[in-house]
């Protein structure tokens, strides 16, 4: 019989170890419980590696999310800026004439 599958200390390996691990199991034993057992431990490590795709996948889909959450925050204080500097040239154009008039 295989080994139990310790899924806590598989759940602390990176993608590529449990890969790896993936990779070591023979499944030569189809039709007896042998075999079944290590059908069930491989289908358990691809389980845990879909998990650890998909959490990597909403971290950098989070991360993006809050990078462009930050580029429109900039965009909008560039924006308004923007439109003070615009209101003050506008300004400058009218009072600076009528200054120079006196």
């Amino acid at each position: 019989m295989p080994p139990s599958l310790q899924l806590d200390k598989l759940a602390d390996q990176s993608i590529p170890e449990l890969i790896g691990q993936l990779s070591t199991m023979h499944s030569g034993q189809a039709g007896s419980l042998q075999g079944a057992i290590e059908a069930a431990h491989r289908q358990a490590i691809q389980c845990l590696i879909e998990e650890k795709l998909t959490a990597t996948h909403i971290k950098a889909l989070n991360e993006l999310n809050e990078s462009i959450n930050n580029l429109n925050s900039s965009t909008t204080k560039l924006t308004k800026v923007g439109w003070v500097l615009t209101a003050l040239i506008t300004l400058a154009s009218v009072l600076v004439p009528l200054y120079l008039k006196k």
